[in-house]
């Protein structure tokens, strides 16, 4: 009895592939995309002659199903899978395996009126991916009439397993519950903008009294000519592991694009403050702290996104005042490139958390950390192509040293590489 419907269900999905039968358009949507990344990053550490060095490439082949895509229930398969591959200076070569259920939900439309209901796991991505950019198990309900959009969730990360070659690979148990907010305005001196709020609470079931509340106001206009702008007014509060938490933060930029001249050229100035607290740093009871679940990657108007706070040092925001300014250039269609520069500034002196550097020597005497530039590439020749590129260095300033000497040197300067090509088919 299984035979014949496996057979049926491998000749639809194969007419899906063809793309050229009513049937299949009728049942399933299917997609196939070739991923390959590269990352490479050298003196993590900031030390000087003994430098470490550390690559991964992962090619990947990602698999996407969408199952009576005209109809009013429909349902999402995807899953990616990944050959990892890991070198380290003075380490043997590491490889493993993946199979990554990043997509597995049913979709419900206007279950409610203007609405649509997804059980399931889903990608959940904000505005700049500074609240979320992770794959969600749960129940999402969407709400879409005109120019109000509304989101309510309630969802835990990799509930079920994330990766089905390991039967380990569940996410930790915090539970999330959000609502967000969003009105598009109608503005002839702006346009493309759009307002919002939102509320979210996580709750880490694992610890005892440990939950926090994030309620924030935004705003954000991205129009292809002149002004595009970014605002983040954010709260922090609840508690961790006992203790009271009451943090805030704020960050906002411009952008302004010069259409008609050669180039296009964009110019960004973008400011971001995250509060520390005076007791115990960037983890203290006043000290803003993101959800975890954030990627911060956004444009400046080019083609590819890339890590808005510093492509080496990549921090959460959390107890730090960066400063950014971008200089963006279109080299041809579809092809930018963009030149960004970050200064770092603890709000309070404390250590240095939530990056991706581990530096040998930190002296902590000193709130300045140092400067970075990124070079960011990114082209996309057709709707099937993109390609992004980007190259980051950052300069620690002189908190960090080679060593425990009083006298000794700076500390050396990090870098890291990373390139994605994806090609659909």
């Amino acid at each position: 009895m299984m035979r014949p419907v496996l057979l049926r269900m491998f000749t639809a999905c194969s007419l899906g592939i063809a793309a050229g039968g009513a049937a299949a358009e009728e049942f399933v949507d299917l997609r196939t995309t070739l991923i390959v990344e590269a990352a490479a990053e050298r003196n993590f550490t900031l030390e000087r002659g003994n430098v470490e060095r550390a690559e991964e490439y992962e090619p990947q082949l990602r698999l996407q199903a969408r199952f009576f895509p005209e109809r009013r229930v429909w349902g999402l398969i995807e899953a990616e899978l990944i050959h990892r591959i890991k070198r380290e200076r003075g380490e043997p070569t590491g490889t493993d395996n993946r199979l990554n259920l990043t997509h597995a939900y049913l979709a419900i439309e206007d279950a409610l009126p203007d609405t649509r209901l997804r059980l399931g796991r889903w990608l959940q991505r904000d505005e700049r991916e500074w609240l979320m950019d992770e794959n969600l198990d749960g129940v999402h309900l969407e709400y879409d009439r005109g120019r109000w959009q509304g989101e309510l969730f309630l969802a835990r990360v990799s509930h079920w397993r994330r990766d089905l070659l390991d039967h380990d690979s569940h996410g930790e148990p915090v539970n999330f519950v959000a609502a967000f907010g969003r009105h598009e305005m109608d503005r002839k001196w702006v346009k493309d903008w759009q307002i919002g709020a939102y509320a979210v609470r996580q709750h880490d079931v694992s610890a005892d009294d440990t939950w926090l509340n994030h309620v924030g106001l935004r705003s954000h206009a991205t129009p292809d000519k002149g002004w595009r702008h970014w605002l983040e007014l954010a709260h922090v509060g609840g508690r961790e592991g006992g203790e009271r938490v009451d943090g805030h933060a704020v960050n906002l930029g411009v952008t302004y694009a010069f259409d008609t001249a050669p180039l296009r050229p964009r110019l960004t100035l973008g400011y971001a403050y995250a509060s520390g607290d005076p007791r115990r740093g960037d983890r203290g009871g006043g000290a803003y702290r993101q959800t975890g679940l954030q990627s911060n990657e956004a444009t400046f108007g080019g083609v590819a996104k890339f890590r808005i706070y510093g492509e080496t040092l990549d921090p959460d925001l959390g107890n730090l005042h960066i400063l950014t300014a971008g200089l963006g250039l279109d080299l041809g269609r579809e092809l930018s490139l963009d030149l960004v520069y970050h200064r770092y500034r603890q709000d309070v002196l404390g250590k240095l958390r939530e990056t991706e550097l581990d530096p040998e020597e930190d002296r902590r005497d000193d709130r300045y950390l140092g400067d970075a530039f990124d070079l960011v590439l990114g082209w996309r020749p057709s709707e099937r192509v993109k390609l992004e590129a980007a190259l980051g260095w950052f300069r620690p300033s002189s908190r960090f040293r080679s060593d425990d000497d009083d006298d000794a040197p700076r500390a050396g300067d990090a870098y890291s590489a990373r390139l994605e090509f994806n090609y659909r088919f």
